[in-house]
């Protein structure tokens, strides 16, 4: 969907996996140029349920803020 819809680059979700700030940024200017809006957040993220005993395990986010003026990110793991 990433790729079909908010023409995210299929190598990158390849290569990185889908929780990238790369990808999030891909997605909120899909989204931007999708519905032709001044402004757009994405995230992205997945919690570790399975490595949830291990020490390094959490949630982890990216998210996004995409328009013609500014952008920013931000990336945080929760244990």
């Amino acid at each position: 969907m990433k790729h079909k819809i908010l023409d995210v680059e299929w190598n990158l979700l390849v290569t990185r996996g889908s929780v990238d700030e790369e990808i999030a940024y891909q997605m909120a200017f899909g989204v931007r140029k999708l519905f032709d809006t001044d402004y757009a957040i994405s995230t992205t993220g997945f919690a570790d349920s399975v490595l949830s005993a291990r020490e390094d395990a959490g949630l982890v986010v990216c998210w996004y803020l995409d328009s013609e003026e500014s952008t920013g990110h931000q990336n945080a793991t929760f244990r």
